[in-house]
């Protein structure tokens, strides 16, 4: 058998880890904790060192974080259910800003080409840009369709690909 290096404890229950440079990214969905609560456990997005297991920062949304992390160029981008995308400095957990949809924010961000690919449960695919959050673009949906999981980009077609089903 083999033994766990180390174990890190959180409220909640956590979304698939990132792993980049040595750090491991997680958001926190703790849907226990009531959403008027003073407890941010679930809201939190950690970033733990991946060998000794100690945290580095941890930083909060304002709802529940269903988002895997997507890191690229230094910068940890997550979707949250408060309808935002927020993107984390790597090394600090400082925001660097973040961008509003008009629904939940649960599907991984996709980044290519100083791009950031999301899709909303408004029904849209938004392309920002990566370093200020500005929205570039927004692709919507029929009202009949919902959006819940990530977007995939295709660097050889420079297309955008989501998938949604009725709501």
């Amino acid at each position: 058998t083999t033994d766990a290096r180390w174990r890190f404890s959180t409220e909640g229950e956590v979304t698939t880890p990132t792993v980049v440079d040595g750090i491991v990214f997680v958001g926190c969905k703790n849907e226990d904790v009531p959403e008027e609560s003073e407890d941010s456990s679930r809201t939190t997005v950690y970033a733990i060192d991946a060998v000794s297991g100690e945290e580095l920062w941890s930083a909060t949304t304002q709802d529940i974080v269903a988002s895997s992390p997507t890191v690229a160029n230094g910068t940890v981008y997550i979707g949250s259910n408060d309808t935002y995308l927020y993107a984390f400095n790597a090394a600090t957990g400082e925001t660097g800003w973040s961008f509003e949809t008009g629904g939940a924010v649960t599907g991984s961000p996709v980044v290519a080409n100083q791009t950031v690919y999301i899709t909303s449960h408004d029904g849209s695919v938004y392309a920002v840009e990566a370093d200020t959050g500005d929205q570039l673009w927004s692709s919507d949906l029929p009202p009949d369709q919902r959006l819940e999981i990530a977007p995939a980009y295709s660097m050889s077609h420079h297309t955008v690909y989501a998938t949604a089903h009725p709501s």
